[in-house]
């Protein structure tokens, strides 16, 4: 659970942790400011000097996915210096020897170099950090690219649980919001489905070729891009291209669509009636149609409506809009909110707290907040592929949602001094990127805001208009969930001058 937004302007301290507020949180910048012209002192923690440095304090550039040691480093430090807060650790945690033990197998010194800071500025953080009373935490989906990503947010939240800034005003670690519990599960009904097979989103291509007893014959995309958004998309065009059937529903002519039988066009939000939640925030919002559908566009309910009919069970499916919204939101409705009060203006969610587990009772075997005590971690090596690519969103477009006339004349990529120095390439200069998987030729934009042994590139740029970064990501999972492990991509980049000569 996360702390209200509003919540911040009682914090002392804000490390912004892997986020980009200016680009993908806007609610949150004027809230960020408010705490920094109160006194809060502003940390950002990424690889990439962002837009969101402009109104930080301090920035800490780590080398990417090396989060969780810097989180260590600072540990010992709190540790050393007795910085840390001995009461809520001795009556509210669990597993604290065995954390200790482990973060005794490194040095700080060896911690420092993983992450390639200077131990200088790891002490400064980490005094700031335990000495703020109290500190936040604002966790971003920059984290959640590895394979040891819950590693990396469990050491993190590790701090947080050391110094005691949790399950007070202005502390917490805050990466989402349960937005699932304004929803009655039970409309799903997957005990209705007499078979079930399920294959995960970041092993869609090769889970969709290697099935079997039956094959996959047929695939049905509603309001989703695997091909541009799903790792390794030459191997998803593959898949789908060996399908017998294809059926796309979407409101733009996508990557994705272009290999659809059918395509069937939906409404946008201004054609239909919705109600939205979101992961940034708790407040609850009302989508009013605004106007008639246009042309053959149809919204998603109709479509399914029609089609349960022709498969027998269109009773079950029936219902408009509104119906079904209280049907879905009927947990909301027990808490006295109405789909119309929320259709008529914003409503903060009833059972949201402004400040998670102040009660201190954790959801956890032990009841207590549990230290993380092992990290199955090892830095991904290809030789031939020397750096990380690192997917991050664009503020001109969301994900993979681009106006044509908007697009991009060509892919681009962006590296610091030192690295575009070792590859022998110049700013603006035709470029080809490699990966074990693909490649694209790119336009390169030398920035010195990128640290080295990086290359980073927007995501959501179109495959048929010669980008798409996940032509170049590889189909791996992180070792926790079944979230895609973008972030273990591994490219060399070259002139293509170069390449076109040798």
């Amino acid at each position: 659970m996360g702390h209200d937004p509003l919540d911040l302007l009682n914090s002392r301290a804000i490390f912004v942790w892997g986020r980009n507020p200016l680009v993908t949180s806007l609610h949150l910048v004027p809230i960020l400011k408010e705490a920094r012209r109160r006194g809060a002192t502003l940390v950002l923690v990424d690889p990439v000097r962002c837009e969101s440095a402009a109104f930080c304090d301090v920035h800490v550039q780590p080398k990417v996915a090396s989060d969780a040691h810097l989180a260590m480093a600072m540990a010992k430090v709190i540790l050393e210096e007795d910085l840390w807060d001995r009461a809520f650790v001795a009556a509210h945690t669990h597993g604290f020897a065995e954390y200790l033990a482990f973060l005794d197998r490194y040095s700080l010194d060896e911690l420092c170099r993983t992450s390639d800071l200077p131990e200088r500025q790891v002490r400064e953080v980490a005094r700031l950090y335990a000495r703020a009373r109290p500190a936040a935490i604002l966790f971003g989906w920059g984290l959640n690219k590895y394979r040891h990503s819950a590693e990396m947010f469990r050491f993190i939240d590790a701090l947080a649980g050391l110094c005691g800034h949790i399950g007070v005003p202005g502390g917490g670690a805050t990466h989402g919001y349960n937005t699932q519990r304004h929803f009655d599960k039970a409309v799903e009904a997957p005990e209705r489905a007499g078979r079930q097979r399920s294959i995960p989103e970041p092993v869609l291509g090769r889970g969709m070729m290697e099935a079997a007893d039956p094959p996959v014959r047929m695939m049905w995309v509603n309001a989703g891009n695997p091909v541009n958004q799903s790792p390794n998309s030459n191997l998803v065009v593959r898949a789908m291209s060996a399908l017998d059937f294809v059926v796309v529903v979407d409101t733009f002519l996508t990557d994705t669509s272009d290999y659809a039988d059918i395509f069937l066009p939906s409404t946008t939000f201004l054609e239909e009636e919705d109600v939205l939640v979101s992961w940034g925030h708790n407040i609850i919002g009302g989508v009013n149609r605004v106007i008639e559908p246009v042309g053959q566009a149809r919204s998603d309910l109709w479509i399914f409506q029609r089609l349960a009919e022709r498969l027998g069970f269109g009773e079950d499916m029936a219902g408009t809009s509104r119906q079904w919204l209280k049907r879905i939101l009927a947990p909301l409705e027990a808490r006295m909110v109405t789909v119309e009060q929320v259709l008529s203006a914003p409503v903060r969610c009833p059972v949201a707290p402004m400040v998670p587990f102040a009660d201190k009772v954790f959801p956890s075997r032990s009841g207590k907040f549990e230290f993380i005590t092992a990290m199955d971690y090892e830095e991904r090596a290809l030789p031939g592929f020397p750096l990380t690519l690192v997917t991050a969103f664009s503020k001109k477009w969301l994900i993979s949602q681009i106006l044509e006339k908007d697009h991009p004349r060509v892919a681009s990529v962006r590296v610091g001094d030192e690295t575009a120095e070792q590859c022998g390439v110049k700013h603006g200069q035709a470029a080809v990127i490699t990966s074990p998987v693909g490649r694209l030729q790119v336009e390169v934009v030398v920035d010195k805001a990128v640290r080295r042994g990086m290359v980073v590139m927007p995501v959501g740029t179109w495959v048929k208009r010669g980008g798409g970064a996940n032509v170049l990501t590889e189909d791996i999972m992180s070792n926790f969930g079944q979230m895609a492990a973008f972030g273990e991509a591994r490219v060399r980049l070259e002139p293509l001058a170069a390449l076109q000569t040798a």
